[in-house]
């Protein structure tokens, strides 16, 4: 099964080729198309697009990266409750309810001297962006997660060893049912069970996304082996420009070299190399 990349630097263009992906029926009416897109105003103008070009747009289920996930794997483990308990909204409670044994201990002195004053609006606070900082961990660093729950960590590197101490407690309370966790064993499953891949929609349509790191994409790609993913990326460049520096990157570069008369810089449009980082990356 292909996983199908299309690139425009206009959407309308991108919404013409999604109109024809999808004017080709799924084996059944009454299946329904999957849209894994990134906010609800996206949503509102794909219907929208869609039913001018096609006359009518119904039975389609809108869904964000995390869900779309989260709902896959609800159908392959057991047990696994209606929302996950490292949900951002979730996690920040289940910080501010163990903060307070947490701060008695020395390990967590950067932390008891904000919340010295007994606020609960900062505990709130503070667990919030604690609960946004796990978050990304899960995304980005599963394998340093993984190596807290062992009770490893960096020696003299006193914020992880608080934070890993904290996320230890919290996979004590709710276990380690996190997204990178769920995702191993979901993986396993679709090498393993050849009866998993049924549960995959019949095509995928990834679209109004800007970016979607490295922990997502690679999820798309597992299952692009099993179904039909097609990837909508807008591009506001029609030329390559991975290769654009920045100012400070150069200067960086330049730095690092040591030859600057023998170094070649292309040099592009000052607002690619500046505004369009992440982008350029995905």
């Amino acid at each position: 099964m292909p996983l199908n990349i299309y690139i425009s630097n206009s959407q309308e263009v991108l919404i013409e080729r999604l109109a024809e992906k999808t004017s080709r029926p799924l084996s059944s009416p009454l299946l329904p198309e999957t849209f894994i897109t990134q906010h609800i105003g996206m949503n509102h103008w794909i219907s929208t697009k869609l039913a001018e070009k096609q006359g009518v747009c119904s039975n389609i289920h809108f869904l964000y990266p995390n869900a779309f996930i989260y709902n896959l794997l609800k159908q392959t483990i057991p047990d696994l409750p209606e929302k996950s308990p490292f949900e951002m909204n979730i996690l920040t409670w289940k910080i501010m309810k163990i903060l307070p044994d947490c701060v008695k201990k020395d390990v967590f002195k950067p932390l008891a001297s904000y919340l010295s004053d007994g606020s609960e609006i900062k505990a709130f606070q503070i667990s919030k962006k604690i609960a946004e900082i796990f978050d990304q961990y899960i995304i980005f660093r599963p394998a340093m997660l993984k190596k807290w729950g062992r009770g490893a960590f960096s020696n003299g590197n006193k914020e992880e060893k608080w934070q890993g101490e904290l996320w230890q407690l919290l996979i004590k309370d709710i276990g380690p049912l996190h997204r990178a966790h769920l995702v191993e064993n979901f993986y396993d499953q679709l090498e393993n069970n050849p009866e998993t891949a049924k549960i995959l929609p019949q095509r995928i349509e990834i679209f109004g996304i800007s970016v979607l790191p490295p922990f997502h994409l690679n999820f798309f790609s597992k299952v692009s082996e099993h179904t039909t993913v097609d990837l909508f990326l807008l591009n506001p460049c029609r030329e390559y420009w991975e290769d654009i520096l920045s100012e400070k990157e150069e200067i960086k570069l330049l730095k690092k070299v040591g030859a600057p008369e023998e170094t070649y810089i292309t040099r592009g449009h000052t607002l690619l190399s500046s505004l369009g980082t992440a982008g350029r990356a995905f």
